[in-house]
């Protein structure tokens, strides 16, 4: 029993001696010393004393083992992956225009969407009407969305103001519909100095060239702007214009007031604000289309005769002359020269093309030789003085280009230079006051517009 507790004793102390031998080659070792930092601990056991891959959680000199808040707060923070992005998407605005013999498939196309994308808008649109013409201006906005494009919406000019638009809706569905833009209405004021001729010198000075052309009609028989200005005289014309808001897009509108200085003299004249058409009154609210000789069809013609006997240029013989020939070019307008209603349109042998109008007091006017009557005449309509009723021509018997005007009196033809009864009209009640306030605005807005 002795020899077999001396052994079991002897077996034990070699097994202590090998542990021991085991931790002292441990903490001779470098990665041990990292990790520890070489100080040894009073709770390091020979059993439990193995390496760790946190080191700074060892426990040291005033280590507490219940302190769990301290363990919690060392752990490292947990790697969380990041969601993947999604695919990203562009929006695109642009312009462009209508090319010849261009279809909207083809325009589609060309900005960039997908057969199948334009197989389905144009599917959507087969029942409605779309027409396109070259140089029609197009904006568009396309959404990008990886390498698809698809269109959000498109809008096409069809005119002035008015347009025609495509709309994706929210179910993906595409629809038509007709769009009118806000316009937006500006006044501008230009002045000039008369050098060669009026219209000329206008349009130099930056007057829309169809606003210069209604300026002498405008004036009526007040001024002749052919032959009655002289170099040196002075214009000035106040007129608007209107635009497409948030566009370039615009155009002119309309002539409001105009003044002319020549010999020394100012005549001027205002639209009326409550009457449509080209209506134009003077300073004193009369209207610029007065009665007797001043009443003229053709705004800058020629006179080529008179009123009376005459050689006649196609019969050779002597015969009264019922009117007055006034030479223009052929298209000219020709201008009613009072308020009055068309009594009669008729193609005759020797007048040609001819239209008869009835004004008040008996009188008539008679107008031959047109090349074509105005849209809409007809009898019974009712008319205004300065009013285009037909064109210059050389229907029927004519030598040229010319208007045959005749003012009759009872059915009687009289000499148009003798004619006393027709008084130019005045404005009265609420026109008048309307006047008066237009004509306060205009004449302020020109002290204060530059060009």
């Amino acid at each position: 029993m002795q020899a077999r507790a001396i052994t079991r004793s002897v077996e034990l102390r070699n097994v202590l001696g090998l542990s021991l031998i085991c931790v002292g080659i441990l903490a001779r070792s470098p990665v041990w010393k990292d990790r520890t930092g070489g100080v040894p601990s009073p709770f390091q056991s020979p059993v439990g004393f193995l390496p760790t891959p946190y080191p700074d959680l060892l426990p040291h000199r005033n280590y507490d083992p219940f302190d769990g808040e301290r363990l919690v707060e060392r752990l490292p923070p947990a790697s969380i992956p990041s969601p993947t992005p999604a695919a990203s998407s562009r929006v695109v605005t642009g312009e462009s225009k209508v090319l010849p013999k261009e279809t909207l498939p083809k325009i589609l196309a060309r900005m960039g969407l997908s057969m199948s994308s334009v197989r389905e808008i144009t599917g959507a649109l087969k029942k409605e009407k779309m027409t396109l013409k070259a140089g029609q201006k197009i904006t568009y906005t396309l959404e990008h969305q990886g390498e698809s494009v698809l269109l959000q919406r498109l809008f096409l000019s069809t005119e002035f103001g008015q347009g025609m638009g495509i709309e994706r809706l929210k179910d993906g569905s595409y629809r038509l519909k007709k769009t009118s833009l806000p316009l937006v209405v500006t006044t501008h004021c230009v002045r000039g100095v008369v050098r060669t001729n009026f219209s000329a010198d206008a349009i130099r000075s930056g007057l829309p060239k169809d606003i210069a052309n209604s300026v002498p009609s405008a004036f009526g028989s007040l001024v002749d702007f052919k032959r009655g200005l002289c170099p040196g005289d002075r214009f000035e014309v106040f007129f608007d214009r209107v635009s497409v808001k948030g566009s370039k897009e615009r155009k002119s509108g309309k002539l409001l007031h105009a003044s002319v200085v020549t010999g020394g003299a100012k005549v001027a004249v205002y639209r009326s604000p409550t009457q449509e058409g080209n209506c134009f009154y003077t300073d004193n609210a009369e209207s610029v289309r007065r009665g007797g000789s001043f009443a003229l069809p053709v705004v800058g013609a020629r006179k080529t005769s008179g009123f009376g006997v005459r050689r006649h240029p196609i019969l050779g013989r002597r015969r009264l002359h019922r009117g007055v020939d006034f030479s223009a070019p052929r298209g000219t307008p020709v201008l009613c020269s009072a308020d009055g209603t068309v009594e009669r349109v008729v193609s005759e042998r020797g007048y040609g093309r001819c239209i008869l109008v009835r004004h008040r007091g008996g009188y008539e006017t008679f107008y031959a030789h047109l090349s074509k009557v105005g849209r809409g005449v007809c009898p019974g309509m009712h008319v205004k003085g300065g009013q285009a009723i037909g064109s210059v021509g050389s229907s029927g018997s004519a030598t040229g280009s010319h208007l045959h005007y005749e003012v009759r009196l009872c059915g009687k033809p009289i000499d148009p230079a003798s004619v006393r009864a027709l008084a130019p009209q005045r404005l009265s009640g609420k026109e008048l006051r309307k006047f008066k306030e237009f004509k306060r605005f205009a004449d302020s807005s020109v002290r204060h517009i530059s060009t």
